[in-house]
């Protein structure tokens, strides 16, 4: 009996041990930008109707929509990696609004969901998403290029929303 009590006791420190070794692994590998091993799916934009439009999910926006496929934003994850935020959608008539934070959900709009996961700083391999706003036509544009947006295009420049992927990461 004794015998059996002692063996338990080994057993729990060392699972204990064990355990302890995988927190401090885990912690190691964040401290040094660790990803997912769940590889990055692209983030597609649409425009239309004066509206851009964000989704991991191609057929998310159907046929006929008034919405039209401009090219692939960005890379994000669909699933929590350690660092990692929500990207999540809002949205009035006309305006869809991405932020990860959620206390700056704008007046009027409703919350849609989380796109994906993003970093609000830069982790390896990221790059800034860039958010602009052109309250000619009530939009808000987000792109890795901030080059994409010219002068007299009447979008203003807001800030970094958070970091992605440029590149498909494997």
């Amino acid at each position: 009996h004794l015998e059996t009590i002692y063996y338990n006791l080994r057993a729990k420190k060392k699972m204990k041990l064990a355990i302890a070794i995988g927190i401090i692994l885990g912690i190691i590998a964040y401290e040094k930008g660790a990803t997912a091993y769940k590889p990055a799916v692209p983030l597609y934009r649409f425009f239309g109707n004066t509206d851009h439009f964000y989704t991991t999910n191609y057929h998310e926006i159907s046929y006929g929509s008034g919405y039209a496929y401009e090219g692939i934003a960005a890379y994000i994850n669909t699933t929590w990696t350690p660092g990692a935020v929500a990207l999540n959608r809002y949205y009035k008539p006309h305006n869809h609004f991405y932020t990860t934070n959620p206390s700056e959900k704008p007046y009027g709009y409703n919350f849609e969901g989380t796109v994906g996961y993003c970093f609000p700083y830069k982790a390896y391999g990221t790059y800034p998403f860039y958010r602009f706003y052109s309250s000619q036509i009530d939009d808000h544009f987000y792109t890795v290029n901030p080059h994409e947006i010219t002068a007299g295009s009447g979008y203003v420049y807001e800030g970094i929303q958070c970091y992605v992927y440029k590149h498909a990461v494997h």
